[in-house]
């Protein structure tokens, strides 16, 4: 298997070690953001909910959601309130065109996704909130390594919630964080040494399995249970509770924190990689500075997606197809239904070196050319 799952950099050794010193996360992020105040919950689905109930949002009132993210965004504002549906531009990010013709008189809040680690303009959609006196709540869940090289990530909200699920650039098992302007709830007890030690262990024992099987293995079992598993957590609703992280999960998050610049510096040349060696007919958005590619989404003709992930999947190619659904009702954001019907995501994690990304490159572009020549399309050289 090609690069199917990245290699977290969890320091076991170090996190453990009687001599480690007590972390001090989450301050330093509170100093790259210039939030006040930081509050754990179980994930940041729930701590979205602690924000809308923060910014006392009403259950009579509305929330501008992108029509193109995570069920998990969905459910939470639906906990609280109705969401409202924008339709998104060729970045993934929202457009605030649509958002426009989408508000009413009960409209609250509008809640920007940075997808795949792409970042919205937060300058416009916070002249656009001031415009229309509406809270401004950012989900950065994907975007913690885009906060290192964009202003436009936890600057220009009212607030931010970040995630730190097993896969994403820091991992805590499930942990979200709310920054905010004032001080929240109070938290539950920290976990106990011994879960914590089990969950590392477990996560870095899942982490190698995953990695070491082949694409033919892999591809059932994610359709028929990694999938499903994922789907039914983004579906529940859980108590919107604030927790507190353990000293470990503070040592650990510090750890990735620390080696997060390098490992996007290296998914950003992986992207420019991508860049110059994939074939005309696959879309895909421009390598940028500022984005962090937790992602790094394609666009092919919807016919071929399905397609062209099988055959890649069988040449040891783990790609995936994040997000191949949208949250809105059929018909109202067109160009969100467009992009999740051709979606598709190539490995770009950090821990692949060169020769890896212009392998998969290569194989990207022969499946690509032999499905494009079947289905009768013209490949544009």
């Amino acid at each position: 298997m090609l690069a199917l799952t990245e290699s977290l950099p969890l320091g076991l050794t170090d996190i453990f070690s009687p001599s480690a010193s007590d972390s001090m996360f989450p301050e330093p992020l509170l100093e790259l953001t210039g939030f006040q105040h930081s509050q754990p919950y179980p994930s940041c689905r729930t701590a979205i909910v602690g924000a809308l109930q923060a910014a006392e949002i009403g259950s009579e009132q509305e929330v501008l959601v992108p029509g193109y993210t995570c069920y998990a965004v969905q459910r939470a504002v639906e906990q609280v309130t109705t969401p409202v549906y924008v339709d998104v531009t060729e970045e993934y990010t929202m457009d605030l065109t649509h958002a426009a013709r989408q508000m009413s008189p009960d409209t609250a809040a509008i809640l920007p996704t940075h997808l795949f680690g792409t970042p919205c303009n937060m300058i416009e959609i916070a002249q656009f909130a001031t415009e229309h006196d509406l809270v401004v709540i950012e989900d950065a869940a994907q975007a913690i390594g885009t906060l290192l090289n964009s202003d436009q990530v936890a600057q220009y909200s009212d607030y931010c919630t970040f995630s730190f699920r097993f896969y994403k650039d820091a991992t805590a098992f499930g942990s979200g964080l709310l920054l905010s302007p004032t001080p929240g709830p109070s938290p539950s007890a920290d976990g106990q040494l011994l879960d914590q030690r089990l969950q590392l262990i477990g996560i870095k024992l899942f982490t190698e399995t995953m990695g070491a099987l082949p694409g033919r293995l892999y591809r059932p079992l994610r359709e028929r249970v990694l999938d499903p598993i994922a789907r039914s957590r983004s579906d529940a609703v859980e108590p919107a509770e604030p927790t507190a992280l353990s000293r470990w999960q503070r040592r650990l998050l510090d750890h990735q924190l620390d080696t997060l610049p390098e490992r996007v510096r290296t998914r950003q040349n992986h992207a420019d990689r991508y860049a110059a060696r994939l074939p005309d007919g696959i879309d895909y958005l421009e390598p940028a500075d500022e984005c962090s590619y937790f992602r790094f989404p394609i666009q092919v003709a919807s016919e071929l997606r399905d397609p062209l992930s099988a055959r890649l999947r069988e040449r040891g190619v783990g790609c995936s197809k994040m997000y191949s659904y949208t949250v809105a009702p059929e018909g109202t954001c067109q160009t969100a239904d467009r992009l999740a019907d051709g979606i598709l995501n190539l490995p770009i994690h950090a821990g692949i070196d060169r020769l890896t990304i212009d392998r998969i490159a290569e194989i990207t572009t022969d499946v690509y050319r032999e499905l494009d020549g079947a289905s009768g399309t013209v490949v544009r050289e």
